[in-house]
């Protein structure tokens, strides 16, 4: 509210199985504008389950928003390369990116598909 102090900001440890991983892609390193960037936090039990996941996308709608369709595909499966392939091509589901000067919407789709499978490669 306009009369209220923000004093901090509780940021939680990281859970034994759980990744969080953020991706920022732009034609410029230093641009605070990216075409595609995602910020992800997937929780991964003792037996390679997806037992939580949160997909946030910024570039790919008017504002950043989550990609529900993956994320619900993604629930209950195992988390291998495969599944996060299949889990891509869903994107497209979750957004109509637009095209501008920065990329068109389809490039904003394949990519935004490709940094999901980067998590598990670099995982």
């Amino acid at each position: 509210q306009p009369n209220e102090l923000l004093k901090g900001i509780l940021i939680p440890k990281v859970e034994k199985g759980t990744m969080v991983k953020t991706e920022k892609v732009s034609t410029r390193r230093d641009l605070d504008i990216s075409t595609v960037c995602l910020g992800a936090r997937i929780n991964v039990d003792s037996k390679n389950i997806i037992c939580e996941v949160i997909l946030a996308y910024g570039g790919m709608a008017a504002v950043t928003k989550r990609a529900k369709h993956v994320e619900d595909f993604l629930l209950g499966k195992e988390w291998t390369l495969e599944t996060l392939e299949s889990a891509k091509e869903l994107i497209s589901n979750d957004f109509t990116p637009i095209s501008d000067a920065r990329s068109s919407k389809e490039y904003r789709t394949v990519v935004a598909g490709n940094l999901l499978v980067k998590m598990m490669v670099e995982s």
